[in-house]
């Protein structure tokens, strides 16, 4: 009897933790809470690394084939089979936001917006707080020609991560840009 009690015991203890890095993960609170109290931007920058572990955390050895696939064929530039691979990886697991994150960014870099954009929509409903998610978001508007919705994506992406140097240029120069009442006509 007490051995059974100490097998549900730990059955109920694993089952409170996820058992793979997603958006679910229980490290990334803390970690999220670091990354808000950072002090300089070098340990802001380990702490987004160690979040970007965490999302990239497949829940099974086929989803991290499929993400394995889908780098490899994107990074020589074949964007039919890394979308391939990452319809799979979605379809096995679409609760796996970084999935979407990921083909998100093969629609980007081929120049399909509004297929990126619905793909960041879909990673942030997984995982609000995806800071890249939301400053790709700003990338799409961006080239879609509405600076107005990419400030206020990269303002979303900001108040995930306020270490967004990049981000914060970016969004500085729209600002001058399109929100200095000078530039009205």
């Amino acid at each position: 009897m007490r051995l059974l009690m100490k097998i549900i015991g730990f059955l109920l203890v694993c089952a409170s933790f996820p058992s793979f890095g997603t958006q679910d993960d229980l490290r990334l609170d803390a970690l999220f809470s670091e990354l808000h109290n950072a002090s300089s931007g070098s340990e802001a920058r380990e702490i987004e690394k160690n979040i970007w572990e965490i999302w990239f955390e497949g829940p099974n050895e086929q989803v991290d084939q499929y993400f394995e696939s889908a780098q490899i064929a994107a990074s020589g530039g074949d964007y039919r089979s890394a979308t391939t691979a990452l319809d799979k990886l979605i379809d096995a697991h679409p609760e796996f936001a970084e999935g979407w994150n990921q083909r998100a960014i093969v629609y980007f870099v081929q120049g399909k917006y509004s297929a990126a954009l619905a793909d960041v929509d879909k990673t942030l409903s997984l995982e609000p707080r995806h800071f890249g998610a939301a400053s790709g978001k700003a990338q799409c508007y961006l080239a879609l020609g509405e600076p107005l919705a990419a400030i206020d994506a990269f303002e979303q992406a900001l108040s995930i991560n306020p270490w967004l140097e990049d981000v914060k240029e970016q969004l500085n120069q729209l600002k001058a840009i399109h929100l200095n009442p000078r530039n009205a006509i």
